[in-house]
């Protein structure tokens, strides 16, 4: 496999694990480097210390936030809020314009109106990461284990999760494992050119491909029915084609859900089959007949007949696809019989879509406004239940039949997990980490976890927030305040004038040299919660101002863990709590959520679809519903469901699941972040 401990794109992804991998020559100085890394990263090396190198140190700083620069304000935050609103107002103004008037990035700035501040001379206490230092050998054996797990997800892959996977590919050229995401092997097919990735799709999956090219090389510019493709992607899209209709089994009929584009498609590539099969699928696509279950769904459904109309989505399509619409189904049910009729065919072995629904069923059924969150194109898509929507809205089912649904979906869950895992421990803390199911619109990074995981915030401790950027004019940190029922309040760049003070202090651009710049938000929950107690939640984001996309720039997001009485540096790397790229190739993004009541960090990490450029310009209640997702099912739920049994004592479990790296030698160990671990047990069949 080679230098493994070179390459950037798996230094980071064993940093986020808590791996270093030893370097081949015995290091010197190893004693200064394990003080030094437990000094400036609170770094404690539980195995391998004899190993511990110099570049280890250099790892630790780009992951966590090497080149955040010093701030214009100098004594961030206390000489911040010792400024009036006027005050703090024309200062920013006045940063603006010599950032942005004048290009003025020769020196650090600091705010033009304080004194000389000293640095206070305070250490702050901060909790320890455990690492090991592992060899090659072990290293390469995680990076395997991980590039496997990222393959059989049947969820898309987020961009440092793709982007590990194609540079593990290279290394085994003669193997081609399977890929469970069809969106994943969409883009390995366009990416590689190879045809062998193509045993991971069907014939309707042209279309997701077509739509994943018009979008990456074709700007998302041209209409799929008449596309006109550059030369070699129209020789590699008819390759495919020829290479989907030489198969014994292909789904023609799911072909006729998108007829339309199907038959502008072909028309615009002069695709020329090469078999019987293609020359009647393109004389059936070219007729005026629509043969797709959806057409016969729909007919069913109009003659008053929703259990038929079930029969049919469950035989021409899969469970999966009739419980996706099951509440439309349910609603139009004249009778128990007809409701225990649909319930009956609505199994799958898909967990994935029986999370989904439980999620639905596990929450409260109001007449407010729904929303429905999924991904696309590796972003979050949201669409809020418009006020004409929710008068046309007939699917509002019976709290009993919600209650069945529930229940049967459970029974599903246990009766396919079952076994997956063997004799299991789990620490109790897992009940606050969610279950993947948007990773595809999250950034991965030191400290992630899967969106809707709860962390304590410990006592004593106040929340910094940060984002720093490069090659980029102008990133905005914002805060978003939520309420029970979904009233909003925005602290941002065009609001904090007004609302600075000991609860919630704002930086204000830290345009601090030609590298770039930073913002930072400190918030103690405390005193916000006295300051502001109709506010519940508090929704960090990211947005870029200027006219660029997260993806085409360098920006660092995360949080830091700060004493109350800080030490006055502004960055200090051992207080990083999470430090991620957000690399998406969008313009907003939500990073964490702080829940007041609970005194607990809300982990979000989701880059959202759209053009929005200022936080408060889009709406942020959707999000009450990925706040409770550990009280519907957690990562604790799913290891019971999937083991052969849970044990009380660690040392009589297959598996442990718990956060505690190095305490338990021998076992197989999950921990909360390792997502493509428990997407693994999740989609394992």
């Amino acid at each position: 496999m080679g230098p493994i401990g070179d390459n950037r794109i798996f230094q980071e992804a064993l940093f986020a694990k808590r791996v270093f991998v030893r370097t081949a020559k015995k290091p010197k100085n190893t004693f200064e480097t394990v003080f030094a890394l437990a000094n400036l990263f609170a770094i404690r090396i539980t195995e391998g210390a004899e190993y511990a190198a110099e570049n280890m140190i250099r790892i630790a700083s780009r992951c966590l936030g090497e080149n955040v620069p010093a701030a214009f304000y100098r004594g961030f935050p206390d000489s911040v809020r010792a400024l009036s609103p006027d005050e703090l107002l024309f200062d920013q103004l006045a940063h603006y314009t010599v950032t942005y008037g004048f290009g003025h990035f020769d020196r650090s700035g600091h705010s033009i109106l304080e004194e000389e501040i000293p640095r206070l001379a305070l250490r702050e206490n901060a909790e320890p990461r455990d690492f090991r230092i592992v060899s090659p050998e072990e290293g390469e054996a995680i990076l395997r284990t991980a590039y496997r797990d990222l393959l059989s997800s049947t969820r898309p892959l987020g961009r440092a999760d793709y982007e590990l996977v194609s540079a593990m590919i290279p290394l085994f050229p003669e193997e081609v494992p399977p890929v469970a995401s069809r969106d994943t092997a969409v883009r390995l097919l366009l990416d590689t050119r190879d045809l062998r990735f193509a045993e991971s799709i069907g014939l309707p999956d042209v279309m997701r491909l077509l739509e994943e090219l018009w979008f990456v090389s074709y700007g998302g510019r041209r209409d799929l029915q008449n596309l006109s493709l550059k030369n070699r992607d129209r020789k590699f899209v008819s390759a495919l084609l020829d290479l989907l209709f030489a198969r014994e089994n292909v789904d023609e009929r799911s072909c006729f859900e998108k007829k339309k584009l199907w038959k502008g498609f072909l028309h615009s590539i002069h695709y020329q089959p090469k078999n019987a099969r293609a020359a009647f699928f393109l004389a059936r696509i070219r007729g005026k007949s629509n043969e797709s279950v959806y057409s016969a769904f729909e007919r069913a459904l109009a003659s008053g007949n929703p259990a038929e109309a079930a029969s049919l989505l469950r035989e021409g399509k899969s469970g999966s696809a009739l419980l996706r619409r099951l509440d439309h189904l349910l609603s139009r049910a004249k009778s128990e019989a007809e409701t225990e009729a649909i319930l009956s065919l609505a199994g799958t072995g898909n967990p994935r879509v029986l999370l989904s629904l439980l999620f639905h069923y596990g929450a409260e059924d109001t007449d407010a406004a729904r929303h429905f969150v999924f991904t696309r194109l590796g972003l979050l898509s949201v669409h809020t239940e418009t006020a004409a929507e929710r008068k046309k809205r007939r699917s509002r089912l019976p709290r009993e039949t919600r209650e069945e649904a529930e229940r049967l979906i459970r029974a599903n869950l246990a009766r396919i997990l079952r076994g997956r895992l063997g004799r299991v421990w789990i620490d109790p803390a897992m009940k606050k980490i969610a279950v993947p199911s948007l990773e595809g619109a999250s950034s991965r990074g030191f400290g992630t976890l899967p969106a809707g995981s709860r962390l304590t915030l410990p006592a004593g401790k106040k929340v910094r927030a940060f984002v720093y950027w490069e090659k980029v004019d102008d990133i905005d940190l914002a805060v978003m305040g939520l309420g029970e029922n979904g009233e909003e309040k925005e602290f941002s760049w065009r609001t904090m004038a007004g609302n600075q003070s000991e609860a919630v202090t704002y930086s204000g651009d830290q345009t601090a040299g030609y590298r770039g710049g930073s913002e930072f938000f400190d918030v103690k929950t405390d005193e916000f919660r006295a300051l502001y107690p109709r506010i519940r939640y508090l929704v960090f984001t990211a947005n870029v101002f200027s006219d660029a996309l997260f993806s085409e720039a360098f920006v660092r997001a995360g949080y830091m863990m700060r004493d109350e009485t800080d030490s006055g540096e502004i960055f200090e790397p051992k207080t990083v709590s999470s430090a991620f790229l957000i690399d998406s190739p969008s313009t907003f993004a939500y990073l964490f959520a702080l829940d007041l009541e609970k005194r607990e960090i809300v982990w979000l990490n989701l880059s959202r679809g759209g053009e929005t450029h200022v936080a408060g310009d889009t709406g942020f209640s959707f999000l009450l519903e990925k706040f409770r997702a550990v009280e519907v099912f957690s990562l604790y739920d799913l290891v019971s469901l999937a083991s052969a049994g849970v044990v009380s004592d660690p040392a009589d479990a297959d598996v442990v699941v718990s956060d505690d790296v190095g305490a338990f030698p021998g076992k197989d160990v999950i921990r909360s972040f390792d997502s493509e671990k428990i997407s693994s047990l999740l989609d394992r069949r």
